[in-house]
Formats: structure tokens, sequence, C-alpha cells
């Protein structure tokens, strides 16, 4: 098992952390579901489906009043 740590809140962190772990795709990362993904284009894949960017602001608290950011 391993804990991603220290910013991988956004798409370009994660892919780095899933490039380390898994050695530039030489070793597979096994989802928490038991999926194992191997190759590179599978965990760009993963990672599009998590929605990283779409996600950053949505739960921020309206200033003054306006609108969410």
């Amino acid at each position: 098992m391993v804990k991603v740590t220290g910013g991988g809140t956004r798409r370009g962190a994660v892919a780095a952390h899933f490039a380390y772990i898994s050695r530039r795709g030489a070793l597979e990362i096994e989802t928490d579901e038991g999926e194992r993904i191997g190759r590179p284009d599978e965990q760009r894949r993963l990672l599009d489906d998590w929605h990283l960017e779409l996600s950053a602001g949505q739960y921020r608290r309206q200033v003054d009043g306006g609108p969410a950011r």
C-alpha cells in the first residue's frame, strides 16, 4: 500500500506520483478496487476518470455573497 502525500491534488502531481511508484510503467499500480493499472496510457485514463482539475475549487465558499469560485 502506498499513500500519496505532498500536493497530490492536481492532475500533474498525481501523474508524477504514478510515474514514480510504477517506475514509469515497469510495475503495476493496484487501485483500492483491485484493478491493476500497468501501462502509462492506463494510468492517464484513470486520472481522467478522477476529474482532479474539475473538482479543485468546487468546495470553496462564496466570498461576500458572490458566486462560488
